[in-house]
């Protein structure tokens, strides 16, 4: 699993019950290795409607390709 972070800050000033939505777009997999910062996917807020911002989401380390062992972990904590 690769944990990603927003790439920037982003704040907004809402009028009481003024509504906001999110959407994110992240791939489903992801191949290893993926270096710290690399832009993974990205992340659309919404105001009445419109987008108004969208702020990319990247790797928050550097991830090696899984040997082995962690490939037999990750097979067995899926196995459902």
């Amino acid at each position: 699993a690769v944990n990603v972070v927003s790439a920037e800050d982003y704040s907004l000033c809402l009028r009481t019950k003024e509504a906001v939505e999110t959407r994110i777009d992240i791939p489903k997999s992801i191949s290893a290795p993926v270096k710290n910062g690399a832009q993974i996917g990205i992340m659309e807020i919404y105001q009445n409607g419109k987008c108004i911002a969208q702020i990319p989401l990247v790797a928050d380390k550097d991830y090696e390709e899984a040997g082995f062992t962690q490939r037999l972990k990750d097979f067995v904590s899926n196995w459902k």
